[in-house]
């Protein structure tokens, strides 16, 4: 039996067919395979501990809620093989020995987080360059939901907010107003009193915004959905490569090669971007955050799908210390 066939029947015999479930676990296997495939070993062969570890870092994992997950997901398997006889319980100890601690973040962080502002606006330009339109207005809505992720708006707080709620340098957000700075207010305000922008086909043609009270709204939609709003941030990264060229020392020429540089966009991304950068200015005018001010972790790291913002405030530790090494220091 090849380790995919065992991998089918575990995700058969403990996960419900088309259910979120199955997928997540289904999709988190083809991930481990794929590193299978590339490291030339597989978990049915039995793992180390820095085999692990090595397998853990590979997949990107940064939160510790992802840390949490993907053990359990990788106990539950090698428990199932070693029952089977196919492992030795020293591989499912060694699973056992690795904690969050260990895990080597590196360039995980880079492509995971945005430093600061400045970070996500050169990122933001490099899709403009990439993707050479005549009209750069055709990213408003896109451009839009960034910005106010950044803020620390919920997607779905996004979704709900009207035009009248952008005011000159303010936006109204529920009870609450929040001042970003004058680079994403002005685009917000542009976006705003937007009526049109224009694609080069063959010919120019005009798309003309629905009449709408909401702001995100597009030329199809009065109001733009979740999953339009999912989708059309994850097409950015679709504009997310780049032109390099390399020597090549057989043919004593260089050549073009095009690379993708793997800082895609979701809104997750830029929102923990957002509020780990405004936990650290934070800190730079209030000193350092204690771990038992609650109310302030409160505040700073609010809790958004399942993640508590102690778990939140370790993750921003570790941002702080890979991006700002000096303070992470004090």
């Amino acid at each position: 039996m090849d380790n995919r066939t065992y991998r089918e029947n575990f995700i058969r015999n403990n996960f419900q067919a088309e259910t979120d479930d199955y997928v997540l676990i289904s999709n988190f296997f083809k991930r481990v395979t794929a590193y299978e495939k590339q490291y030339g070993k597989t978990l049915e062969e039995g793992y180390t501990k820095d085999e692990y570890l090595q397998l853990i870092n590979s997949l990107g994992t940064v939160a510790l809620s992802t840390f949490r997950n993907t053990k359990v997901r990788l106990r539950k398997y090698v428990e199932q093989l070693n029952n089977d006889e196919i492992i030795s319980s020293e591989a499912v100890s060694a699973l056992e020995e690795i904690s969050y601690d260990m895990i080597e973040f590196g360039t995980a962080f880079s492509n995971r987080f945005f430093k600061d502002f400045g970070d996500l606006q050169w990122e933001l330009e490099m899709v403009l360059r990439a993707a050479d339109k005549i009209d750069d207005r055709v990213f408003y809505s896109a451009f839009s939901a960034i910005y106010l992720a950044w803020c620390g708006l919920t997607s779905q707080e996004t979704l709900n907010l009207k035009r009248e709620d952008i005011g000159i340098n303010y936006i109204n957000v529920g009870n609450r107003t929040i001042i970003p700075n004058a680079t994403i207010m002005a685009y917000l305000n542009e976006y705003k009193n937007a009526t049109v922008y224009y694609v080069q086909t063959r010919s120019e043609i005009a798309f003309w915004y629905k009449e709408s009270p909401w702001l995100m709204r597009t030329y199809k939609s009065e109001r733009v959905s979740r999953n339009s709003l999912t989708t059309m941030i994850s097409n950015l990264s679709t504009y997310n490569e780049v032109e390099t060229r390399k020597f090549n020392e057989d043919t004593q020429e260089y050549e073009t090669e095009v690379v993708r540089r793997n800082r895609g966009f979701t809104y997750d991304k830029v929102y923990w971007s957002g509020v780990f950068y405004r936990a650290y200015v934070y800190e730079g005018q209030n000193g350092k955050i204690s771990a038992a001010d609650k109310e302030t972790l409160a505040t700073l790291f609010p809790q958004s799908r399942g993640r508590k913002a102690a778990d939140s405030f370790k993750l921003y530790q570790e941002y702080k210390k890979y991006f700002y090494p000096e303070r992470s220091k004090q």
